[in-house]
């Protein structure tokens, strides 16, 4: 669908959501479209590419072209940090929509079950308590967005997620299922979540320029090169990504004493929340800066354009390789990053990782679904049936394949014999009293 065509289609939400941009995305031109048609879809494209707006604006205009403005969206990040910075970003389009928006976190976990939002943000953690406690809210639901999905996908936090969707689905099976990623190697992945559905893939076209700078005996060694890098460059954000919270706590110094400048900031995940969005602010505002953060910002949180991305030692994988990197040079046609490396070894990593890179090879580990999530969803799901109780057939049910029967019944067994489930009436299970009052 040319642009033109698709800007009259978003009579409604053209404004808010795609005014202040020049043109739509390759991404947005694919997606939007089928949006519209009310198809399913996994959506891949690099970083900064607008996947948020290409899914949630024709989300809108179906819903209001509908004149349906109830709780009607649910979005789900993998982080409170992201919840909070796309809360942020959202508000503006909301508001000139007069449409409510709400999230539902660690830090906020309260919601007016008497005045739900038109969209909800939340985590999986979050939309598992919603689920447990709350589940006649989801009857209106209409369209459910995972983002950052391969964040989630092959740990016991994705596979809570695949079940939580097995679950709702018996609920109300009439959503509609939208999942977005920067990186995924395996297209099928959205099959672990929602069936019936199309691949919408934009791949990395920004060419990839990388130096790789030796750190011989001690930290410091870097610095005369990283600074004379920085000149002649003319870079004025840098983005320095480590492996570890007290690596990034070290550098500051570090960087401040040997760049002669005070604007060296520090981000990870155990500064306060208020601390990291001062931070994000600086880094968003200031023309210049150097932020030492670590995985806390491999996630899509807006800092502004960074000239340059440094990392400390190669990162754990190359998928990991590609979010970090991917946060720098969002205006241009090229991303430029330094890579630190300590031995031969950290070198030939280096130089892997940014091959396949730059090849798109990801190299993703074999899908293994973990057992830990299933006495956790047996206990939510009883939690969310605390009052009737369900079956055996109900609990294999709600894990939708994943695991096999002999597992369940023998998790089951083992639950039933310390007293954490019960049963009455001929095999119809509930939450023990121990459990039922720890969760309450």
């Amino acid at each position: 669908m040319e642009e033109e065509k698709i800007k009259r289609s978003l009579k409604r939400t053209w404004i808010p959501f795609f005014s202040r941009f020049g043109s739509l995305t390759e991404i947005q031109k694919q997606v939007i479209p089928k949006i519209l048609a009310d198809k399913n879809l996994v959506i891949i494209s690099p970083a900064a590419t607008g996947k948020t707006e290409a899914v949630i604006a024709p989300i809108v205009e179906n819903l209001l072209a509908r004149k349906k403005t109830d709780f009607s969206i649910l979005y789900v990040s993998p982080t409170r940090a992201l919840v909070n910075d796309l809360y942020r970003r959202l508000q503006y389009p909301f508001q000139y929509l007069n449409l409510k928006i709400d999230k539902k976190t660690g830090d906020k976990p309260q919601i007016n079950e008497k005045n739900l939002p038109f969209i909800l943000l939340t985590t999986p953690e979050s939309f598992d308590s919603l689920l447990s406690r709350k589940t006649q809210i989801f009857l209106s639901l209409a369209y459910l967005i995972l983002d950052e999905i391969h964040l989630l996908d092959n740990t016991p936090r994705g596979d809570q997620l695949r079940i939580l969707l097995s679950r709702l689905r018996r609920i109300n099976p009439n959503i509609k299922y939208y999942a977005l990623s920067a990186t995924i190697d395996d297209k099928n992945i959205g099959e672990r979540y929602f069936s019936d559905h199309e691949v919408c893939e934009v791949p990395l076209r920004r060419e990839i320029e990388e130096i790789l700078i030796p750190e011989k005996k001690k930290p410091t060694d870097v610095i005369p090169l990283l600074y004379q890098i920085f000149l002649e460059r003319n870079l004025n954000k840098i983005l320095f990504f480590f492996n570890a919270r007290s690596t990034a706590e070290m550098f500051v110094p570090i960087l401040k004493k040997g760049l002669n400048t005070d604007k060296v900031w520090v981000h990870h995940a155990s500064l306060t929340k208020q601390k990291r969005e001062e931070v994000e602010k600086l880094m968003e505002k200031e023309k210049q800066g150097i932020l030492c953060a670590t995985t806390t910002l491999e996630l899509g949180i807006d800092i502004g354009d960074i000239d340059c991305v440094c990392l400390y030692r190669p990162p754990f994988n190359v998928s990991s390789l590609l979010q970090r990197i991917g946060r720098g040079n969002r205006r241009n046609d090229k991303i430029f990053a330094i890579g630190i490396y300590k031995d031969n070894w950290e070198r030939l990593l280096f130089e892997i990782f940014f091959e396949c890179a730059k090849a798109g090879r990801l190299y993703e580990r074999y899908y293994n679904p973990s057992l830990a999530v299933i006495p956790q969803q047996i206990f939510s799901y009883l939690y969310q049936r605390r009052r009737i109780g369900t079956t055996f057939n109900a609990l294999k049910n709600i894990f939708d394949n994943i695991y096999d029967e002999a597992l369940i019944k023998k998790v089951l067994s083992f639950l039933l014999e310390n007293d954490y489930l019960k049963t009455k009436d001929k095999g119809i299970y509930f939450l023990s009293e121990k459990v039922e009052n720890f969760v309450n």
